[in-house]
């Protein structure tokens, strides 16, 4: 039966592939990406998304950048924000200065002393919890089994077994903010896959804008659960029913691990298509267009 399965999804990708070429010869690259992701129109919704979220990303960087450059003691000489101050690589994520950015820094501080305290492995066990709670299941036996958390590079690296059905992570064992957020996506990530291997190769050669939506909410119920987990308590932290610091604080994080993401990634996707349909000479510099 199991071999008669795989044989299946072979058959399936091939399939797809040759499903692929054929729409490929009869329409263009931006309506091929679009059929892969089942999303009619994408490219245009996503345009229209991103031009009601730029005003609040625009204050969002304005008021980053002010931070930023107070804390560092640095003349206002730019628009833009050197992404070596953003924490990471490319600028799609600022959670890294979050205790620099939060006006009301005590739970993110509070966060991180709880944190700094527990291994990689048990902050999984804490997004396990909430990957049951809301009925995506548990990661399974054979993940905690063959999983590693001693690697020497901090960053998720996931490998899945689709004939055994299981899904393992090799990653570093220190505890962090950045860490929590990213356990928790990829907590979301393999309990998505542990709903269905046979397919897999198949999702594999598609992009499921409903698959990481739900990954991404994967660290956005990990700040909004943090007294759910225990890491933080309103009560220790003297929170009161007319003090909003608490919930604004939880946005704001919120608004530094996502809201980044956005422009980067559309940028990205509106450079690739601008260059597979009208090739340039200089890949670089229509880049830095975007």
């Amino acid at each position: 039966m199991r071999v008669r399965g795989e044989q299946h999804v072979v058959s399936r990708q091939h399939l797809d592939i040759a499903d692929g070429m054929r729409y490929m010869q009869k329409n263009d690259v931006r309506s091929y990406w679009e059929y892969l992701n089942d999303f009619n129109d994408a490219y245009s919704k996503a345009s229209a998304f991103w031009e009601e979220i730029k005003p609040f990303y625009i204050k969002l960087h304005d008021f980053v950048k002010r931070r930023l450059y107070n804390y560092y003691k640095l003349n206002n000489i730019s628009t833009e924000i050197p992404v070596y101050l953003l924490g990471n690589n490319f600028g799609r994520d600022w959670s890294n200065i979050a205790d620099i950015i939060l006006p009301h820094p005590q739970l993110h501080y509070d966060a991180e002393s709880f944190l700094k305290y527990k291994n990689l492995q048990e902050i999984y066990l804490l997004a396990e919890n909430l990957t049951d709670t809301i009925s995506l299941g548990k990661l399974g036996e054979k993940f905690w089994i063959n999983s590693r958390f001693n690697m020497t590079f901090c960053e998720p690296h996931i490998l899945s077994f689709c004939s055994q059905e299981y899904t393992e992570v090799y990653d570093c064992n220190e505890s962090s903010w950045i860490t929590y957020l990213d356990a928790h996506e990829t907590a979301f990530t393999i309990a998505l896959r542990n709903q269905d291997y046979n397919s897999l190769m198949r999702q594999s050669l598609r992009y499921s804008s409903i698959d990481n939506g739900i990954i991404t909410l994967g660290s956005l119920l990990a700040i909004e659960n943090l007294e759910h987990h225990g890491i933080v308590n309103k009560d220790v932290l003297n929170v009161t029913s007319i003090d909003d610091s608490w919930e604004m604080t939880k946005l704001l994080l919120t608004a530094l691990r996502v809201i980044p993401k956005l422009p980067y990634y559309l940028a990205a996707d509106e450079w690739r298509l601008t260059e597979l349909e009208n090739p340039s000479e200089n890949l670089a510099a229509t880049w830095w267009q975007f």
